[in-house]
């Protein structure tokens, strides 16, 4: 390890050679040297000039290589591991890690709002070979992640959803993927998971539609109503940051007002069979601070989970190529039946959504596996599930 001087609301700029310049009141920080090559980052998106690095009071630096005007290919990022609010108090801290845990330890960190890439997997590797196989037969001889530039929106959706339903539906895709999660460490057969979804996020929004759409801030639990949920993300090809995930840290232990006590599962349902406006998932009724905004970029091959309870979101995506992505939400049986699970700082709704979760080997429906546990044994009242 080396020292690194980390100016706070000033500017870091790694010189050629690996030299560190600072600018601004300096305190002292310890980093890895080879942080700056790790291939995975927590990414600031504040503004620094190219080759320079901004670092806030979040604790986080993002470095922008030199370039001739274009936007970056690949943002840096020295990730001292932990990231930390304006309290100075730890809110979310990135775990690498190359090999399995068990879900005891895995839960111990997601449940606590860290965020654990697992790297270099071989079935997450098979898993985006097989998605990739799929898209590439899809486009043809286009480009995947330009492909939009020679399509007008109405045939490229329509095209880009056949192939999301596809990959949804192809046996290969099951398979994969249950290898992948057993890689991670879980135990399959407790192990309760929403369908695995292929995301396509296009440039701009002139082709965005039906499937293809991004979200805004948002808890995943503030829809599922389930504190057990883990969130799964993985990049089919490499993502820089500004077509990554964005996290909001800050939230995690502070409540912002949402909607989630009058949103409904069933009345989005209904609305879209009338062809009604309605939000697909629970929204912020106040404004997210962007300040706090940090974007995860990972390799292809590696697989970052985290707590639906995580305030997150698509990042917006200007970068001149689709995002394309795999991801799903895994529910771990124990700890439902326990009552573990991280914390609910703001959530309101009433409607536990165990119906969207199945076994992952013999879909059977987690709502069955909880009613047909003995009374004792089954979760605390305080939801109940939506018809």
């Amino acid at each position: 390890q080396r020292k690194l001087a980390l100016a706070i609301d000033g500017t870091l700029r790694v010189a050629p050679g690996g030299a560190v310049e600072t600018s601004g009141n300096c305190a002292q920080l310890r980093v890895r040297q080879d942080r700056f090559r790790a291939p995975h980052r927590f990414v600031h998106p504040g503004k620094a000039a190219p080759g320079w690095a901004h670092a806030s009071n979040l604790g986080m630096v993002c470095v922008l290589p030199a370039t001739d005007g274009r936007p970056p290919s690949h943002e840096r990022l020295s990730n001292p591991g932990r990231m930390m609010d304006t309290n100075d108090r730890a809110t979310a801290t990135l775990h690498p890690t190359p090999g399995p845990l068990d879900d005891a330890r895995r839960g111990d960190l997601v449940y606590a709002g860290e965020l654990v890439v697992f790297e270099r997997l071989e079935g997450v590797k098979r898993l985006r070979e097989h998605a990739e196989r799929m898209i590439r037969a899809a486009f043809g001889a286009l480009p995947p992640e330009t492909a939009q530039f020679a399509l007008a929106p109405e045939p490229y959706l329509a095209l880009a959803s056949d192939l999301l339903a596809a990959f949804e539906r192809h046996p290969e895709t099951r398979r994969l993927f249950c290898a992948a999660l057993a890689e991670t460490g879980l135990d399959l057969a407790s192990t309760y998971a929403d369908r695995l979804r292929l995301r396509i996020v296009p440039h701009g929004t002139s082709h965005l539609g039906g499937r293809i759409t991004t979200t805004g801030a948002h808890r995943d639990t503030w829809g599922s109503a389930l504190p057990q949920q883990t969130n799964w993300w993985a990049p089919v090809y490499r993502t820089p940051a500004s077509r990554s995930i964005a996290f909001y840290p800050y939230y995690w232990s502070r409540p912002i007002s949402n909607t989630s006590g009058s949103w409904s599962f069933a009345e989005l349902k209904s609305r879209h069979r009338r062809h009604e406006p309605y939000p697909n998932i629970p929204e912020p009724d106040e404004p997210v601070d962007d300040a706090y905004e940090s974007r995860a970029v990972i390799e292809p091959g590696d697989l970052l989970a985290f707590s639906g309870a995580q305030l997150h979101a698509t990042v917006p995506n200007a970068s001149g190529a689709a995002r394309f992505s795999l991801e799903t939400r895994t529910v771990y049986l124990p700890d439902v039946l326990e009552g573990r699970g991280a914390p609910n700082v703001d959530g309101a709704s009433s409607a536990v959504m165990y119906r969207w979760f199945r076994h992952v080997l013999s879909r059977q429906p987690l709502a069955e596996a909880i009613a047909g546990q003995p009374p004792d044994t089954r979760p605390r009242p305080g939801g109940r599930d939506t018809p």
